[in-house]
């Protein structure tokens, strides 16, 4: 595996775990 395809695959995984948190924030509200 490239350096580039970890550095793509780490940013998918930050973004999704970005997009569960701001789900989780909007369901406390």
């Amino acid at each position: 595996m490239d350096t580039l395809t970890q550095k793509l695959t780490v940013l998918i995984a930050v973004l999704e775990l970005l997009v569960a948190l701001l789900q989780l924030i909007d369901l406390l509200k």
